[in-house]
């Protein structure tokens, strides 16, 4: 069964904000850390460049998007 994955790094207020986000529309999701999970090489690569930025949020293996698009998806009134 497809689940939420939500990427977040170390003391980001964002990923916070994300993570309430979630949580306020009772959506169940795991939290992994970029800090410690870089390690392995795709995960890197979704995270290089202009990518780096947290949150991000896959829906099974589908990129939903970062921290504007989960608000938008979930709050509809961004």
């Amino acid at each position: 069964m497809k689940h939420y994955t939500l990427y977040c790094s170390a003391d980001n207020e964002f990923c916070s904000i994300a993570k309430n986000t979630l949580t306020r529309n009772n959506i169940a999701f795991d939290t992994l850390s970029v800090d410690t999970n870089c390690a392995n090489e795709s995960l890197m690569r979704v995270f290089e460049g202009e990518n780096n930025k947290t949150p991000k949020v896959f829906y099974g293996a589908e990129y939903v998007g970062d921290l504007g698009d989960i608000e938008r998806l979930f709050n509809r009134t961004v």
